[in-house]
């Protein structure tokens, strides 16, 4: 093979092995190949709902792409690409808090010349507005009332209030318009108050103040006479078994007393309390009869908070492990339960001796009641004196403190504060430099088979029904004395022998048990519990309006039966509409 050839077949050989090569490059060679601007099918609309939100879209192209639009509810914003054929960007829409579908384009433009839109729709927002005038702020007066307003929505709107003295019934539709009404209790406390409603729908918010009137309470410093005073008083409770209780407030199973329940207690009606107090049980130095500081202080607290609310306060030293009220009979006791009524009456009254007329002082609770009722103890001369002499004790340590203390209200007991006790034997009371400011005080919880018996006995059935109607045909439970004859009688006693003589009677305790099906012994006899509820509320309505109409201010024995105790809301709402039903019929003869 001569030269010419070799240098021929080496020529071709390289140009074989070369060509592969040159292939490969030039197909692999993704910056070459073009991608035109187009925008998938999936981008070209966006919908979105009436809220913020945000949502990620991409183009295809290989070129330089722009989006603009003219809508400030948009924002777009571009990202870092992903590949030389994805140009990604983000949507943005604020929230829509019109009432109509916002609708708005993207324009969409490339460096390869291409122009195109994308179309963007955002639903309507909950529309939410006042009807008439916009709604910033509402006044209410002291005593409270109704307050309606409406708006205008696409949904209902759920309304919140800040404060439990402002409830609201369900809205009432009409079309997309809701009206609301709200109830605003009365105000009892001499400050203003003020809460706030909250409409919301959806992203849309509504809302304005509601402010009520303080309460316009007796004027500071005033110091009514007994008479005065007793004409004041609607109608009274018992915070009972609480305070009165020797290991302390909570120690018989209630709550301690709050602001809502004696809110609870004068949206019920009672414009009075009586509050039994213990003080024997704390004392922080017994030799000296030194109450406790931080018992003092409790104490106090309860008082104002109750005088707060406008409302009567009896504060008493309750039976407390009997110091007092279960030696009325032992002579040789007299000087020591002396000595510790002058001191104990002592540091009470200073404590206390700014407050105003809202506050009245008894002198203790039932003395000697447990001696005669159940000890054998029969009321004499010798007796009578001793308690006219602890209740003097009484008088005269109050009166010593001075402030108003010496022209306060005080209360003084009764013989065991059995009314035909009382009318019989107690002919003297403590005599009191100030005059026309003395009240005595009973209890009554007569008949005792309806007002206290637990179980049938030996000697009577327990009354299950009491009063004209109320009676059940062929019952061994019916009341078989003790009705409206002689409640109107008992009563009658009082007003001859104090009221006439100008001495109002604070009926400090009444009430009649709560009888239950599965809490009676008579297992012969079916128990009718509606014509029981009956006669309970029956017996309030009289035993109130008697009291009343006597001279008698009357003060229902409750402790926690009847209402609850951390809200004041009625338990047994038939008992409670008794005791007010009677209030409103008796008048009191001053």
């Amino acid at each position: 093979m001569n030269t010419k050839t070799k240098l021929t077949c080496i020529a071709q050989t390289l140009a074989m092995m070369l060509m592969p090569l040159s292939l490969i490059s030039c197909s692999d060679d993704d910056k070459g190949t073009t991608v035109p601007t187009s925008i998938p099918e999936s981008f070209r609309e966006l919908s979105f709902g009436a809220e913020a939100a945000e949502r990620k879209i991409s183009v295809q192209s290989s070129a330089v792409v722009e989006m603009t639009t003219d809508a400030d509810w948009l924002t777009l914003t571009r990202l870092q690409t992903e590949s030389e054929q994805v140009r990604p960007f983000t949507v943005s829409c604020t929230a829509n808090t019109t009432a109509d579908v916002r609708r708005a384009e993207i324009a969409v433009t490339a460096s390869d010349g291409f122009e195109g839109t994308i179309s963007v729709e955002q639903a309507a927002g909950n529309t939410l507005q006042f009807v008439g005038t916009p709604l910033e702020s509402i006044s209410v007066g002291a005593a409270g009332g109704t307050v309606a307003f409406s708006v205008r929505a696409n949904a209902e709107p759920r309304l919140a209030l800040d404060a439990t003295w402002v409830t609201a019934d369900a809205p009432r539709a009409e079309a997309d318009v809701y009206t609301y009404s709200l109830t605003v209790a009365a105000n009892y406390v001499a400050s203003e108050r003020t809460a706030t409603a909250t409409l919301t729908n959806g992203v849309a918010s509504l809302s304005f103040g509601i402010a009520q009137e303080a309460a316009q309470h007796a004027e500071a410093g005033t110091m009514s006479t007994a008479k005065e005073l007793a004409a004041k008083i609607v109608a009274c409770v018992n915070i009972g078994n609480t305070l009165e209780a020797p290991g302390g407030e909570t120690s018989w199973g209630n709550p301690q007393i709050s602001a809502d329940y004696i809110a609870g207690l004068r949206t019920l009606g009672f414009n009075a309390v009586r509050i039994p107090c213990a003080w024997h049980s704390h004392l922080s130095d017994a030799s000296a009869y030194t109450i406790d500081a931080a018992w003092m202080a409790r104490v106090t607290e309860v008082v104002d908070m109750c005088i707060d609310h406008g409302m009567y306060v009896i504060l008493n030293a309750h039976w407390d492990g009997g110091w007092l009220e279960d030696n009325i009979f032992d002579a040789s006791k007299q000087e020591a339960i002396t000595a510790e009524q002058r001191a104990l009456w002592t540091q009470i009254a200073a404590n206390f001796a700014d407050r105003d007329e809202h506050l009245l002082f008894a002198g203790c609770n039932e003395p000697g009641v447990n001696e005669t009722s159940s000890g054998g103890k029969k009321w004499d001369a010798e007796a009578v004196a001793r308690l006219v002499a602890y209740e003097q004790t009484f008088v005269d340590a109050v009166r010593a403190t001075g402030g108003n203390n010496a022209k306060r209200c005080l209360v003084v007991q009764g013989l065991g504060t059995d009314i035909s006790n009382t009318y019989d034997m107690m002919n003297t009371l403590p005599t009191d430099a100030e005059a026309g400011r003395l009240m005595v005080e009973v209890h009554y919880y007569e008949p005792y088979p309806f007002a206290l018996m637990e179980t049938d006995a030996s000697w009577g059935k327990v009354f299950w029904y009491w009063g004209e109607g109320n009676h059940k045909e062929g019952s061994a439970h019916n009341a078989t004395w003790g009705e409206e004859s002689w409640v109107s009688d008992q009563f009658g006693k009082m007003k001859s022998k104090f009221v006439d003589k100008g001495y109002p009677v604070i009926l400090g305790e009444y009430a009649a048990r709560i009888q239950t099906a599965a809490g009676r012994s008579d297992t012969t006899e079916e128990f009718d519990a509606e014509l029981h509820n009956r006669s309970r509320a029956y017996f309030n309505q009289v035993v109130t309006r008697e009291a009343k109409n006597n001279g008698c201010v009357p003060c229902y024995w409750e402790t926690g039966g009847d209402i609850d105790r951390k809200t004041g809301t009625a338990k047994c709402a038939y008992a409670i509409d008794g005791i007010m039903l009677g209030a409103s019929e008796g008048v009191y003869p001053f």
